[in-house]
């Protein structure tokens, strides 16, 4: 009986790994939001439009914060193209990427191949101080990076 009732009490921890299928670009400048996204969309020939704001909750430190997010979804290239930014009310997104002042992810079939292409576009692009490729897996608090977008 004892060995039934250890197995009722027993704790058990649920792992979850997140599929991280997406490529990153950080880009350093001191433009505001819209006008880094509209830079973007001269650059890239898309459309990023606003969308709800990303909201971020750090039970640890019990702050929140909302970052401003756009999106623009291509549909002949499968590809949906996100930016968001790194810092809200003094709350960074990904903390370990402070010197970047925003995200542009690249979900898609094709965003492995065009990355470097839209790389290379964003930089030469005026408004764009510098930017750099990342890599999601190596980042600590990666998970802020998980997002669904509702549709409007």
């Amino acid at each position: 009986m004892q060995q039934l009732t250890d197995i009722f009490l027993s704790r058990h921890t649920l792992y979850t790994e997140f599929d991280y299928d997406f490529e990153m670009i950080s880009i350093i400048s001191s433009q505001r939001d819209y006008r880094i996204c509209w830079l973007i969309n001269r650059a890239l020939n898309i459309d990023l439009c606003r969308n709800t704001d990303l909201l971020i909750s750090n039970s640890r430190k019990k702050t929140e914060s909302l970052h401003n997010l756009y999106f623009y979804e291509d549909e002949i290239n499968l590809l949906r193209y996100y930016l968001v930014t790194n810092k809200s009310s003094g709350i960074y997104l990904i903390p370990e990427l402070k010197q970047a002042d925003y995200f542009m992810l690249l979900k898609g079939d094709a965003a492995a191949t065009l990355v470097d292409e839209t790389a290379h576009l964003l930089e030469n692009s005026p408004g764009i101080e510098k930017i750099f490729k990342s890599e999601p897996l190596t980042l600590r608090s990666k998970e802020n990076l998980i997002f669904d977008l509702h549709y409007s």
